[in-house]
């Protein structure tokens, strides 16, 4: 069972490549999508727990890449991040980032010549200063219960996005919750920025279109687009049916850019264009 797998692009080797998670296994596998090669398979990486999200980092300041993963066990501590390099081989476990963690990101700050690991888990998002191998920033706040989800409501975080665009005068990571906020802190700060309701329903994915604009989907199988600057749904894509479990913007080539989503379980792989280009 192939819980989650990312496309990457190795722009020092010219290849495009997938990382595909086999949670329950605890195993992470790297393919060459040239030839559909494995080229790096590491098993039983954490002894308890499963493996929700993984990621191969960029370091900019290095020019090396780095296999990350997390860990996320329901009912004891978790283990922290673990980063592997291309060969396979464990190079560090960087303290301070246990958590039950469902999504990984990382980001290359030009401005201050850093790589950061982004760690989003149950009750708090945590940054991490890779080179320093130590937490950055902790990013919290109180979750708003839905008075129609009394019993089935834990309060997870469950996605990020990072807003860099050069125009900014401030690097805001942008997080999805359980809640249905969608909240904005300043990254570096840490100081929560806004908070923008949608309907109260779960936002598994977020998809950052440009400095403006944001989508977001979840559980009421609705995409949703915001005005980042309004802080307000200014459209809906309906189509699956049912919960929307990721969401990406790609170059079509032939519509141009577009947004994919994926539909939970046996619901359908969409493609959107925007009729507008």
């Amino acid at each position: 069972q192939i819980t989650n797998f990312i496309y990457f692009y190795d722009a020092y080797n010219k290849r495009d490549l997938i990382i595909s998670i086999i949670g329950i296994k605890n195993c992470v596998k790297v393919w060459d999508a040239s030839n559909w090669e494995c080229i790096i398979s590491i098993h039983n990486i954490y002894r308890e727990g499963n493996i929700y999200s993984s990621l191969i980092l960029n370091d900019d300041s290095t020019k090396n890449l780095y296999i990350v993963t997390s860990n996320c066990t329901l009912f004891k501590d978790s283990q922290p991040l673990r980063v592997y390099d291309l060969n396979g081989d464990l190079i560090k476990v960087i303290p301070d980032s246990k958590g039950k963690t469902f999504f990984l990101d990382s980001f290359y700050d030009k401005k201050n010549s850093k790589t950061f690991i982004i760690s989003v888990n149950k009750e708090f998002v945590k940054s991490f200063d890779f080179s320093k191998d130590k937490c950055y920033k902790k990013y919290v706040d109180a979750f708003d219960k839905p008075q129609e989800k009394k019993i089935n409501f834990d309060g997870y975080f469950y996605s990020s996005v990072i807003n860099y665009f050069d125009d900014n005068d401030i690097l805001e990571l942008i997080v999805s919750g359980d809640d249905g906020f969608i909240r904005i802190w300043d990254f570096h700060g840490g100081n929560l920025i806004k908070k923008i309701v949608t309907d109260k329903n779960c936002i598994f994915s977020l998809c950052l279109w440009n400095e403006n604009y944001l989508f977001g989907a979840g559980e009421d199988a609705k995409i949703k687009l915001i005005d980042l600057k309004a802080g307000v749904i200014i459209n809906e894509l309906k189509g699956h049916n049912k919960m929307v479990c990721s969401i990406k913007k790609i170059i079509h080539p032939k519509f141009g850019e577009c947004l994919v989503s994926q539909g939970f379980r046996k619901d359908q792989i969409l493609i959107w264009r925007n009729k507008n280009e």
